[in-house]
């Protein structure tokens, strides 16, 4: 017994053979295992692999009037740029025509789909040009008109630059963005021509020096995605981090939700009701950022 106890490493003397040792073993046996946590407590607890918390986003950079010939445009990036991130572009174009309207038109870079199918880019590209439209079917109730038959007609070109993870959010906060640094000349509906010989434009463009007419951003969402990973909601993910489910919350300022689409996948209740309460606070920063007051052009 004593060259057993010495061979496990007990370091038992042989005037205390029957006794340390048993009492030894019998503390062993007592210990009991820790107990384990669910799936979704350790995703909650833990960090993730870049270091954020499920709830985290990455940072977000904004710039505004980085295209001189448009009446309004702005790049945004998620994560980094140069390819670290994701970035995009939008550029406001307008014109007059009866009543007020606006269209969005989503473009993938073609670097992006370097040996991709061009189907698959082209159905991508049309779902999120229907998705920007559908961002802004409230807001365009707010485009200025210029007398009672006159109005802006606005189109918002947009490109994805780069994407890894939080596209939707680049894309919202970049059209926003555009919209409020849109600056368009002073109209205002012309009075018909006393000479029947002459053709005159409907309209007329007031003196230089008059303030341009601008573009409130108010009823205008941004967008926050959230995607369920084990369990659990993780905001603004990665391609690192394969989603179960997708779903996306249209915030406007104030707080308000305006819109919730799952993009894919089956998205328990529990979870879709924690995503809508967490929305706002998730949209807070990006509402800010798009609402900043544009630099003079």
């Amino acid at each position: 017994m004593h060259q057993i106890l010495i061979a496990l490493g007990l370091g038992v003397l042989p005037s205390q053979l029957g006794k340390r040792c048993w009492h030894t073993l019998g503390a062993a046996a007592r210990v009991q295992p820790k107990p384990r946590c669910s799936p979704r407590q350790a995703v909650q607890k833990a960090m993730r692999a870049d270091g954020r918390r499920p709830l985290e986003a990455r940072d977000l950079d904004v710039e505004t009037n980085i295209l001189v010939q448009c009446w309004g445009s702005a790049r945004c990036v998620v994560g980094g740029g140069l390819g670290g991130g994701t970035e995009c572009l939008a550029a406001v174009t307008a014109q007059i025509g009866e009543d007020t309207a606006c269209g969005v038109e989503v473009e993938c870079s073609p670097s992006l789909w370097a040996s991709g199918d061009d189907r698959l880019k082209l159905a991508r590209q049309e779902r999120l040009s229907r998705e920007a439209d559908a961002w802004l079917r409230t807001w365009r109730a707010s485009i200025p008109k210029i007398g009672e038959k006159l109005g802006w007609h606005l189109v918002v070109d947009c490109i994805i630059l780069s994407d890894d993870g939080g596209l939707r959010e680049a894309l919202s906060c970049a059209v926003r963005s555009a919209l409020a640094s849109t600056k368009l000349p002073a109209a205002e509906e012309a009075l018909e021509a006393s000479d029947e010989t002459t053709e005159a434009l409907p309209f007329s463009l007031l003196p230089a020096e008059t303030p341009p007419t601008t573009l409130s951003v108010d009823d205008c969402p941004v967008v926050v995605t959230l995607a369920v990973v084990g369990g659990v909601l993780l905001v603004d993910t990665t391609a690192d981090e394969p989603a179960d489910a997708m779903l996306a919350v249209a915030v406007v300022a104030g707080g308000a939700v305006v819109g919730v689409d799952v993009l894919w996948g089956a998205v328990p209740p529990a979870l879709l009701r924690e995503a809508v309460a967490a929305a706002p606070a998730l949209a807070a920063p990006l509402l800010g950022a798009s609402s900043l007051t544009p630099a003079p052009r």
